[in-house]
């Protein structure tokens, strides 16, 4: 399952040192390259659009579905979901829903937290998620930036139980285990640091039907990115700046190169696609689990 996670990188640095300006003129160039990068493939994948992202850039929102890829919700703000009070959360998806149904004429059925926040402090989500429609979530994943996880880390897709007998599919980021240390294996950032041929290996070890990946659009950037803050920035501020460029430039042009290596041994689909083959397979284990507490998680 090949996912994008479509976010403006200017737009969100800029809001984080609190500059307001108009759309980044570079978002457009990192889109096409992703673009580009899916029809060398021959591949669709499914994109998380973030609302703040595609209220400044619309017309790269719709024509994600006019290329025929699955378009999902990365919520609107980008704000950490164990960070929200649940109406805040609720409040947060469906101004993202709105924004992407006028533009793309489509209700996601998927759903990214940003920064895979969802943990064991905003179990409530996943009931909220149901209730709005989703169908699948796609937020877990072996990360150091999320307090308090939920555990153990997940290697397959699952079910979990929600309340009155609902259901919402959980679709993890890949990962694998390591000397009893869970690896990620699925998103660009951590790419750079694995050599191509190992981390195919390792994809390829998995035994798993579906392994997710994602990206980011700056990571597929055909130049290097920089924050051009204004004249009036702090230090502070451009300091912090600095330090995104060099951790987002490390070895940032291995991405797509990766994603060529990755497709000479798989096949990329959507989750879409990908949920519809795993939902008629028979329900085999039922354990109990720390995701929900009120119920359990079907495997398969």
């Amino acid at each position: 399952m090949l996912t994008v996670d479509v976010e403006d990188w200017n737009q969100l640095l800029d809001r984080r040192v609190g500059v307001q300006r108009p759309p980044s003129t570079a978002f457009r160039a990192q889109m096409h390259a992703v673009f580009g990068a899916l029809d060398e493939l021959g591949a669709h994948a499914t994109f998380f659009v973030l609302g703040t992202t595609a209220a400044d850039h619309p017309h790269l929102v719709a024509e994600i579905a006019e290329r025929g890829h699955e378009i999902a919700c990365h919520g609107y703000s980008h704000e950490r979901v164990y960070q929200q009070a649940p109406a805040q959360f609720r409040a947060d998806v469906e101004r993202s829903l709105r924004i992407i149904e006028r533009i793309a004429s489509v209700r996601p059925r998927g759903y990214r937290a940003p920064i895979f926040s969802i943990n064991r402090d905003s179990l409530w989500a996943y009931e909220i998620l149901e209730e709005l429609g989703f169908r699948y979530d796609a937020s877990r994943c072996v990360t150091p930036w999320v307090p308090n996880p939920i555990s153990p880390p997940a290697v397959a897709p699952y079910r979990i139980g929600l309340s009155r007998g609902r259901e919402l599919w959980e679709l993890p980021v890949a990962s694998c285990t390591v000397a009893k240390h869970a690896l990620p294996l699925g998103g660009a950032s951590c790419w750079r640091f694995l050599p191509s041929g190992l981390h195919v290996r390792l994809l390829r070890n998995g035994k798993q039907p579906y392994h997710l990946l994602y990206v980011h659009p700056y990571e597929c950037d055909p130049e290097p990115l920089r924050a051009n803050l204004p004249s009036r920035s702090t230090r502070a501020e451009v300091r912090f700046a600095r330090r995104r460029e060099c951790w987002r430039n490390f070895r940032r042009q291995t991405t797509l190169a990766r994603l060529q290596a990755i497709g000479e041994h798989f096949e990329f689909t959507t989750c879409s696609d990908a949920l519809a083959i795993l939902a008629s397979t028979p329900k085999t284990e039922v354990r109990p689990t720390e995701a929900v507490p009120a119920r359990a998680v079907v495997a398969v």
